[in-house]
């Protein structure tokens, strides 16, 4: 059997949880209610075999959380707010998010930074690794706002859509209006563009 210093601890408060390693440790990492129990659904969902397993879930609820604490401050996206997918869902059929972590996924079906820690979660795994559905498909791309990272899914987007002209696929792609930036000259320049919305940051 395990030891306290061994298991995951949950503290409970108001709004929040605390969650640790062991009793001993001092990392706290805190989450609250309702990413809890959104990460809770979606764990569950992924893990039919042990889905009442509530020690494991908070073991991988753990290892993800830690691993993603480590990166704080290392690039940034403008999150979408839910109408935005909403949308996206009705009107665009968009149903896969091509960069996404368990914690801000919106779909359930998304690509993202560490698979190793977020498969059990639903990550499809790295986008730089994933390729689409062999019959099409309507894709959310919502990179981390770093030049490097824009050029090469630009550069991955355009050879997915030049690969499969006789699908029906789309990619619906949030980027900040760096005119200058390589990455969003590519989409801009690309004959598969239909459409381009430049927003108002105050917007």
């Amino acid at each position: 059997s395990s030891s306290s210093n061994d298991t995951v601890l949950i503290k409970k408060h108001r709004h929040t949880s605390d969650i640790k390693f062991g009793k001993s440790s001092k990392r706290i990492l805190k989450i609250n209610h309702e990413h809890y129990n959104k990460l809770s659904d979606l764990w569950s969902l992924y893990n039919h075999d042990n889905n009442t397993d509530t020690k494991l879930f908070h073991e991988h609820l753990y290892m993800m959380l830690s691993r993603y604490h480590t990166i704080q401050g290392h690039g940034f996206q403008a999150a979408c707010p839910e109408m935005v997918f909403d949308f996206f869902r009705k009107y665009l059929n968009v149903n896969f998010e091509c960069f996404a972590s368990p914690c801000n996924t919106y779909f359930g079906r998304y690509c993202s930074a560490f698979s190793d820690v977020d498969y059990n979660f639903g990550s499809s795994g790295s986008f730089w690794n994933w390729e689409p559905s062999s019959g099409g498909g309507s894709y959310q791309a919502n990179p981390p706002f770093v030049s490097t990272v824009m050029r090469k899914m630009a550069q991955k987007i355009e050879r997915i859509l030049g690969e499969r002209k006789d699908k029906p696929m789309s990619f619906v792609v949030i980027v900040p209006g760096w005119e200058d930036d390589e990455g969003y000259q590519i989409m801009s320049r690309s004959v598969h563009m239909r459409r381009r919305v430049l927003i108002s940051k105050h917007d």
